[in-house]
C-alpha cells in the first residue's frame, strides 16, 4: 500500500511538474504585440448615469427638426416601461470646431479648442436601454454576464510589463458601483488572475487613516432585482471587517438608531482620525423610475411595509412613550411642515423658468 501511495505521488509530481514546464511562470508577463504600438497607455473613463450624448459630442440636426413632435407618431414602438412624449433636442447649441469641423455642444468650451487631437467613434450602438445590460454591453461587448471585460482582454493578450503592480486596475466611483458592479471588469471565461484589481475607497480609508464615515443605504434592490437573489451575505457591514474597519447594521426606519450610529462613527473621525461604516437598512416604497408597476415585488410587500415600518409611525411612538412630545404637538410639527412644503411648491410653479446657462448649477460637484 505504502509503495502505491508512492508511485502515485511519483506519477502525481511529474504530471505537476509537466505542466508547469509548459506554463509561463508569469500569466501577465508581458507579450510582444500584433502591431507596433504608439499609445503609452489605455486610461477608459466609463460614466454611467453620465450626460447625455445628444448634449455632448453626437450632433442630431434631426432631432431639432423635430423639436415638439410626438417621438413615436404611430404607438406601434414597443418600450421598456411608459411611453415616450415629443422630442427634445439638446439645450445647447451645437457648433463646429477645429480645421475636421466637428459638432461640439457649447456644454465644452475649452474641450473644443482641442477637437483635431481626438478621435471621436460615432459607429457603436447598444442592444438595450436597461442599465444593467447596457453597462455589460459597454465593458464586454455582450448585454449578458460571463464574458470578459475590455481590460481583461488587453491583459490577457498583451500582458504586462510590470513585475509587482497590477496588470488591469479599477477605480471606482466612491458613491457607489455601476449596475452589474464587478462583472463589468471581471475575467469572464479567463483567468481569474485577468480580472480587474478594485482599488476600493474603503482599503485606502483604512490604509491612509482618513477620518471619513461610510453609508451604505440598502434598500434590498438592485433596480429590479432583490439582493436575496444577487448577494451572497446578509450584511453588507460585514465587509468593513476586512478592511480593518468598524461596520454597523441600523434600523434605517428608526431614527434614534441611526443617529446614535452617526454619532459614533462621527465620532471615531474627530478623535481617532479612522473610518467608520455603517449600514443603513431601509425600505423601497416606489420603484426604480417612474412608471415603474414593481411587478417583480412580492403581493402586499409595499403595503405591509408602510403600515409596519413608517419611520415617522415610529418616531411618535418612541417620544410619545418616552413623554418628550404628546400627540398635539406632533400634530402642530406636521401641519406646520405641511404648510411649509405647500407653499414651496406654489412659489416653484409660480416662478419663472431659469435660464438654460443654470440648468445644471448645484446637480454637478465641483472638485
Amino acid at each position: 500500500m505504502k509503495r502505491l501511495t508512492g508511485v502515485l505521488l511519483l506519477v502525481a509530481l511529474t504530471a505537476m511538474l509537466a505542466e508547469s514546464a509548459e506554463r509561463p511562470s508569469n500569466p501577465l508577463a508581458a507579450r510582444p504585440p500584433q502591431y507596433a504600438p504608439r499609445a503609452k497607455a489605455v486610461i477608459q473613463i466609463f460614466c454611467p448615469g453620465g450626460l447625455s450624448h445628444v448634449d455632448t459630442w453626437d450632433y442630431k440636426p434631426e432631432l431639432e427638426r423635430r423639436a415638439g413632435h410626438p417621438f413615436d407618431p404611430s404607438g406601434k414602438l414597443q418600450f421598456f416601461a411608459s411611453k415616450p412624449g415629443k422630442c427634445q433636442p439638446s439645450y445647447w447649441k451645437f457648433r463646429q470646431h477645429g480645421q475636421s469641423g466637428k459638432w461640439l455642444s457649447d456644454l465644452f468650451p475649452q474641450l473644443a479648442t482641442c477637437v483635431d487631437d481626438m478621435a471621436f467613434i460615432h459607429s457603436m450602438k447598444s442592444k438595450t436601454a436597461l442599465h444593467g445590460p447596457a453597462c455589460f454591453m459597454m465593458n464586454t461587448g455582450f448585454i449578458i454576464p460571463g464574458f470578459p471585460s475590455m481590460g481583461a482582454w488587453v491583459t490577457y493578450g498583451l500582458g504586462s510589463e510590470s513585475e509587482d503592480l497590477p496588470a488591469f486596475v479599477v477605480l471606482p466611483d466612491p458613491r457607489g458601483l455601476p449596475p452589474g458592479g464587478p462583472i463589468n471588469w471581471g475575467a469572464g471565461f479567463l483567468p481569474a488572475i485577468h480580472q480587474g484589481t478594485t482599488m476600493e475607497s474603503l482599503n485606502l480609508a483604512s490604509v491612509w487613516n482618513l477620518p471619513c464615515v461610510f453609508v451604505v443605504e440598502n434598500n434590498g434592490y438592485a433596480e429590479a432585482t432583490s439582493s436575496k437573489y444577487s448577494v451572497a451575505c446578509d450584511d453588507a457591514a460585514d465587509r468593513a471587517s476586512a478592511f480593518n474597519m468598524p461596520g454597523v447594521v441600523v434600523d434605517g426606519h428608526d431614527f434614534f438608531a441611526v443617529y446614535e450610529a452617526a454619532g459614533e462613527a462621527i465620532k471615531r473621525a474627530r478623535e481617532e482620525s479612522a473610518p467608520s461604516l455603517i449600514e443603513v437598512k431601509i425600505n423601497r416604497y416606489y420603484g426604480h423610475f417612474e412608471g415603474d408597476a414593481q411587478t417583480y415585488r412580492g403581493k402586499d410587500e409595499v403595503k405591509i411595509i408602510r403600515e409596519t415600518k413608517d419611520c415617522l409611525d415610529k418616531f411618535r411612538a418612541k417620544v410619545t412613550s418616552a413623554k418628550l412630545l404628546d400627540d398635539s404637538e406632533l400634530n402642530a410639527i406636521d401641519s406646520d411642515v405641511a404648510e411649509i412644503i405647500d407653499n414651496a411648491v406654489d412659489r416653484a410653479k409660480a416662478a419663472s423658468k431659469p435660464p438654460v446657462s443654470e440648468l445644471l448649477t448645484d446637480v454637478y460637484i465641483s472638485y
